[in-house]
C-alpha cells in the first residue's frame, strides 16, 4: 500500500491570468504531465520551482497497488494517451492526466481528488472558451480591416459595380470568419 497525494500549484499563465498545475504523489515520486510529456520525479514538491506556488495538498488515502504493478500495467496506458504532441492547455493537460492516474490507482479517498480536479477543469474550460472567443474577435476585426482595404482597392483599381463589390467582400468576410472559427 502506498500513500497518494494530490498537489495543486498556481502559476502565472500570461498577463496575470492564474492557472493550476496538478500532480499526483505516489511511491514517494511525483507523477505529472506537461507539454513535454509525462514526468516521474523524485522531487515531490515543485513549490517555488519554475514559478509554481503550492496551493493545496490533498490526502487521497492509500492505493492498493505496488509500484511495479503501476509501471507494468498502468503506465503504458497513460504513456500512449499523454504524449507531448497530445498536450492541450485547457482540454488535455496535467489535471486530466491526474484524473486518469487517480482512476488507475483507486486510492481509498479518491473522490476528494476527483472533485477538486473536475472543478478546476470546469473553471479552466470556461477560461479557455473565453480566450478563444476573444481571439476569434481579434481575427474577425483583422479580417474586417483587410476586407475594407480590399474593398477600397477594388473600388480604385477595378470598375466593378458597387453592389457586386459588396457581395464579393461580404462573401469573403463570411468565408474567412467561418474557416477561422472552424479551426479552433
Amino acid at each position: 500500500m502506498s500513500k497518494v497525494l494530490l498537489r495543486i500549484y498556481e502559476f502565472n499563465l500570461f498577463r496575470g491570468i492564474k492557472e493550476y498545475h496538478a500532480e499526483v504523489v505516489v511511491f514517494d515520486k511525483s507523477i505529472s504531465y506537461s507539454d513535454e510529456g509525462i514526468e516521474i520525479s523524485v522531487v515531490t514538491n515543485k513549490d517555488g520551482l519554475e514559478g509554481y506556488e503550492l496551493c493545496a495538498t490533498y490526502n487521497l488515502g492509500y492505493a492498493d497497488i505496488f509500484e511495479y504493478e503501476f509501471q507494468e500495467f498502468c503506465y503504458p496506458q497513460l504513456e500512449s494517451d499523454y504524449t507531448a504532441e497530445n498536450y492541450r492547455l485547457y482540454t488535455h493537460n496535467c489535471r486530466f492526466f491526474s484524473l486518469d492516474v487517480i482512476h488507475l490507482l483507486r486510492p481509498s479517498k479518491a473522490e476528494i481528488g476527483l472533485k477538486v480536479l473536475e472543478d478546476l477543469n470546469n473553471m479552466s474550460s470556461i477560461l479557455g472558451n473565453h480566450l478563444e472567443i476573444r481571439s476569434a474577435r481579434k481575427v474577425t476585426l483583422l479580417t474586417s480591416i483587410v476586407l475594407f482595404t480590399l474593398n477600397h482597392c477594388f473600388g480604385t483599381f477595378f470598375p466593378i459595380p458597387m453592389i457586386m463589390k459588396d457581395i464579393i467582400i461580404t462573401t469573403l468576410f463570411v468565408v474567412i470568419s467561418f474557416v477561422t472559427c472552424r479551426r479552433r
